[in-house]
Formats: C-alpha cells, structure tokens, sequence
C-alpha cells in the first residue's frame, strides 16, 4: 500500500434536504360559484333561489371534501417516507 494514499482522509457524505412546496390538483383549487342574482318577485322565485344556492352550497362542499381527503392522503404518504 502506498504510503500517501493510506493518510488520505475519508470523503464525507453530505445529505441535504430540498423541501418543494406540494399543491393539490388545480381542479380542487376551483372557486365556488354562485348562481348570477336574479329579481325576485313572487314566493317560487325565492324558493327556486334557495334551490340554486343550496347545489352551489353542495358543490363547494364537495370540493372541500376532496380536497381534505387529498391532504390526508399526502400526509399519510410523506410519514410512509419517513
């Protein structure tokens, strides 16, 4: 063994972490959507209202639901990592 080589010291290892910012799919990031306001003159268009803005209610609820389930799942993903 040559002499120089055996007083070379041991390369050390450096392990650097990069953390990248995850966003959802865009189509969870949507904006609800209310249904454009309309004059009301009688009892049914008030009732017929109420109906539009109770889907756009529903609807944007959904969204909400997506997307906690989706940051469960990358939670669970990131700690299965780990």
């Amino acid at each position: 063994m040559l002499s120089a080589c055996s007083s070379m010291p041991e390369p050390k290892v450096i392990t650097v972490t990069v953390t990248k910012p995850l966003l959802p799919p865009q189509d969870y990031l949507q904006r609800c959507q209310l249904s454009e306001r309309y004059a009301i003159n009688t009892n049914l268009d008030l009732l017929n209202y109420i109906k539009r803005l109770e889907a756009a209610i529903d609807s944007c609820d959904a969204s909400s639901i997506r997307l906690i389930d989706w940051a469960e799942r990358m939670s669970t993903y990131r700690n299965d990592d780990q």
